[in-house]
């Protein structure tokens, strides 16, 4: 009843809602002297404000009765709605750095290379499932020309990715680093060797990974870089079915190592180290400045670091090859 008759007698969008602070401390004090020392204004301070409040809504607001102020009937009346107006409006505001992901009920969507969903979901539904009943992640894949904008406008929270998004718009934090591993069949001749040299590396067959038969990866590029190539025999877009390959030829697979248990849980393949030197691959966890001091948004990007450090502190190590340097 009072936000109906507020709304039809005051223009809400002109109207000055400090001054609703002063008509409470006045009726709760009962005293312009006393409301102004609680608000921390002068008298005159008030008396103006009681003025205006006056004028906006047609009504005396308090009538002095001997030394002090006594409400009118209309003050009774929307006083206590007044108070719970401004209590609510404090509670909202003073909530606005605060998540708890025991009690919220968010949505964030969080944009990231299909091979990490492996390193981020498992382990965030594990620890979340029950702590964090009210919170939904989605994943989505990164489209480098997009996720500036879908940052900045909220449509995506955060965004992990390899790829180097270079924006003076986005800040970002490095959360995981990974390098380049040769992945060969259980019973390959080099497997029993457990180690790789650069000629034993040219000298073989290669399955490569890539969207178009003319994309070089970063493994050639190197190798150009020391005046050799490969010989790739075939051409896949996904790394399960290239690893699925692999065990069922003496064909070798070069690709991240963070990805290898990933696609490697049922073939068993071997992890040997690449022979030459390749220039390490750094994740970056990106976000938009505007969405920095979101208590909800800080606590997915602590969450996304954990997930990565988790798999990263546990995954196995594998023999080092002596390595042929790139020229400089």
């Amino acid at each position: 009843m009072f936000y109906f008759w507020f709304m039809n007698r005051v223009q809400i969008e002109k109207f000055d809602l400090n001054l609703l602070t002063v008509l409470r401390a006045v009726h709760d004090e009962g005293s312009v002297t006393r409301a102004a020392h609680r608000l921390n204004l002068t008298q005159s301070a008030i008396s103006h404000a009681l003025r205006r409040l006056r004028q906006q809504l047609g009504d005396p607001l308090f009538v002095r009765n001997g030394m002090a102020l006594s409400p009118t009937a209309l003050t009774k009346n929307i006083s206590g709605p007044i108070k719970a107006l401004l209590a609510s409006m404090e509670d909202v505001l003073s909530s606005g750095d605060m998540f708890d992901p025991r009690t919220a009920r968010r949505r964030f969507t969080v944009g990231m290379d299909e091979r990490l969903e492996f390193h981020t979901l498992p382990p965030l539904v594990e620890r979340l499932v029950d702590s964090a009943p009210g919170i939904q992640f989605r994943s989505v894949r990164v489209v480098p020309e997009e996720v500036v904008s879908l940052l900045s406008s909220g449509h995506m929270d955060a965004a992990v990715t390899s790829m180097p998004l270079r924006s003076q718009e986005l800040a970002s934090q490095r959360v995981a680093g990974d390098e380049l591993a040769v992945m060969v069949r259980a019973q390959h001749p080099l497997s029993r060797k457990g180690r790789m040299t650069l000629d034993a590396y040219l000298g073989a067959d290669h399955i490569a990974v890539s969207a178009s038969a003319d994309q070089s990866g970063d493994e050639d590029l190197a190798l150009s870089r020391l005046g050799h190539s490969r010989r790739i025999r075939m051409w896949a877009q996904r790394y399960a079915a290239a690893n699925t390959i692999v065990s069922r030829s003496d064909l070798l697979l070069t690709m991240p190592r963070l990805y290898v248990p990933v696609v490697n849980a049922t073939e068993h393949n071997r992890t040997i180290a690449l022979p030459f030197e390749v220039a390490p691959m750094d994740y970056h966890l990106y976000w938009h400045p505007s969405h920095g001091s979101d208590a909800g948004a800080q606590w997915l990007r602590r969450e996304l670091c954990r997930c990565f450090s988790y798999y990263t502190d546990r995954r196995p190590a594998i023999k080092r090859a002596v390595r042929t340097r790139l020229p400089p």
